[in-house]
């Protein structure tokens, strides 16, 4: 019995702990998001309305994994980043795709697209 409430505990400290990240990025995500709109970014508002809202909700699959889904967290179709380098670009976009694996992560390098 022991065993079994102990791996039982594991498993959703385990989920739980990942809802925390995954909230703490949103938290992050959208307050850049709210510095960039604030700064009047023109070109990154019509990006963000032209481009990044229509067509990422439509190419993200939003297929949250069943235990998020059952503890109530929310899908995200789509997040948009910026980054300086490369080796921050891959190690940050390979973290998000853990944390959001219904996501599409658009990534974008100061300098250029990716």
């Amino acid at each position: 019995m022991l065993v079994a409430m102990t791996l039982l505990s594991a498993f959703f400290a385990y989920h739980i702990n990942w809802m925390h990240q995954r909230r703490r990025e949103l938290v992050a995500y959208e307050s850049y998001h709210k510095h960039q709109s604030r700064t009047g970014d023109a070109e990154y508002k019509e990006r963000l309305q032209t481009f990044c809202h229509p067509f990422m909700a439509r190419l993200a699959d939003n297929e949250l994994p069943l235990m998020l889904r059952a503890l109530g967290e929310a899908p995200q179709s789509y997040l948009e980043k910026e980054w300086d380098d490369e080796a921050t670009w891959l190690r940050e976009t390979d973290r998000l795709e853990e944390i959001f694996p219904e996501a599409v992560i658009w990534v974008e390098m100061r300098g250029g697209d990716r």
